[in-house]
This record gives structure tokens, sequence and C-alpha cells, in this order.
């Protein structure tokens, strides 16, 4: 199956999914970078008079976890004019989004049930074809994977981001037990 990735939506931004984010705004590809609502104002966003329901307030932790990749040594983009590739926005608000990508790479905490919760409603969401994967590097992929949806596993691996994706140019490919079955048939038939 050949795949034109255009758009890719990263779940999760922190260190590691800001700088995936990044690294494929540096291709050209239009990036949708997502994360938590907190949970509830700041002092100096209450002090401003705002809340949970302001955007500002539900986009911080995105927010603040993208400016921070934006100044940091090295930097995670070839030009600050690609953060305008960017587009920031939270679980609960944006991850309707990720219907229109062509990849979905999550990147968040590394706690099994917490991603299978995630990748349920990510399977609910996107569209049928859609590369799905996870940064994880301790949690087993085929656990991840179980109780998807057939499509969900068929398109579904481990991509093991190095830190910083930038400069270390390498990407740990895990596949799940489906995509072996595809590459020992595919290897049979090249003989």
């Amino acid at each position: 199956m050949n795949r034109t990735i255009k758009k890719v939506a990263v779940l999760g931004s922190g260190i590691m999914g800001s700088r995936i984010a990044c690294h494929f705004a540096n291709i050209g590809c239009e990036v949708l970078l997502l994360d938590i609502v907190p949970k509830e104002p700041n002092p100096q966003e209450q002090a401003k008079g705002l809340s949970l329901s302001s955007p500002l307030v539900r986009n911080r932790i995105v927010n603040e976890a993208f400016q921070n990749t934006l100044k940091a040594n090295p930097a995670a983009l070839f030009s600050s004019a690609f953060a305008g590739r960017v587009k920031l926005g939270n679980f609960d608000d944006n991850l309707a989004e990720i219907k229109d990508y062509d990849w979905v790479i999550e990147v968040i905490v590394e706690n099994l049930a917490i991603k299978q919760s995630l990748f349920e409603k990510v399977d609910a969401l996107r569209k049928a074809g859609t590369l799905i994967t996870s940064n994880t590097s301790g949690i087993p992929i085929h656990l991840m994977a179980e109780g998807r949806s057939e499509d969900f596993q068929k398109n579904f691996c481990g991509t093991h981001f190095f830190n910083p994706p930038r400069y270390l140019k390498l990407l740990e490919i895990i596949p799940t037990q489906w995509l072996l079955v595809v590459l020992m048939k595919y290897r049979t038939l090249l003989g």
C-alpha cells in the first residue's frame, strides 16, 4: 500500500510530542498538536477573570509546551516560520479533527490504561486507513491495539522517535503481529 502523508496529528505536546510536531512541520506537513484540558484555571488566569471555558485556559498545556519547544536549544524547527504549520488544540475540543489527518501519532504518558482510553476515542473518530502509531518505548504494542477495530489494528504500529527528532535520525518501527504476518507474506512473494 502506498501512502501519502500530508497531515499529521500528534496527540500529546510534551517534550517529544512538540518536537515530533515540529519535525513534521519542517518537511511541510500540516500538523495538529493536541493535549489535555487543565482541570482548572491557574492563579494568573483567575486574576484575569478567565474560566475553564476560555480557549486560553483550555489550551494552556499545549500552548505552553509548544512555546517551550520553540525556545529550545537546539532548535526544533528549521525556520521559525514553520511554526505556523502547527495548529494547537486539546483532546476535548479538537480530537474529532483527526478524521482529516493521514497519520495520528500518540505521544502521551506511559500508562496503558490512559493510552487505551485515548485509542478507543481515536478509533471512533478516524477515517479508515489512517495510520495510527504510538511513540511508546516501554509498553508492548499489541496491548495498545487490543479491543480496537480490525482497520485500526491493520494500520497500527509503534514509531519510536529519538530525542531530539530533528537531530537524531533514528526511527524505530515496532510492528504488531498483524504487520509481521503481512511482511512475511510480502517477503515470501519476493522470494
